[in-house]
């Protein structure tokens, strides 16, 4: 079956264009690194070269490679770099609509892991988190953090 034409808008965060194939490759890992591994990585290549970062449920991405960016987004610890751009692309991918994404659940796992971020990369995911609860994506139990 052919896939859905989808035009995707800019990235809402500039930092998403700078994510180099390394860091793709730390994300593939955390979801696998065995016969499935070429696959993700291939997935997440599309994602960021073609789709501007967007993940899509048209292009049936919930799983490839959706659940290695879910993963890696609850492991401050393992690459505060792609635990950073995993979140960027779920916040950017749920305030277009193009994935759907829970971010309370998110931003409790950044709530709960941000003191392990540089201040840059924590700058970034506030800034994000603030305008995903602006438009409604985070229940009312967000509170932006303390500097």
């Amino acid at each position: 079956m052919p896939r859905k034409h989808i035009t995707f808008p800019p990235p809402r965060y500039p930092e998403i264009t700078k994510a180099d194939d390394s860091l793709l490759r730390r994300i593939r890992t955390t979801a696998d690194s065995g016969d499935e591994a070429t696959r993700y990585l291939a997935a997440l290549r599309q994602i960021m070269q073609t789709q501007n970062g967007y993940l899509s449920s048209a292009h049936h991405q919930d799983y490839y490679p959706g659940d290695a960016i879910e993963l890696c987004a609850e492991r401050a610890n393992d690459n505060a770099a792609a635990f950073t751009l995993c979140h960027l692309i779920i916040i950017q991918s749920a305030l277009a609509q193009t994935c759907p994404f829970t971010l309370s659940y998110y931003w409790e796992h950044y709530r709960t892991q941000r003191a392990q971020l540089p201040p840059r990369l924590q700058d970034q995911l506030d800034t994000a988190y603030q305008h995903a609860h602006k438009h409604g994506l985070i229940d009312d139990t967000f509170r932006p953090p303390s500097p």
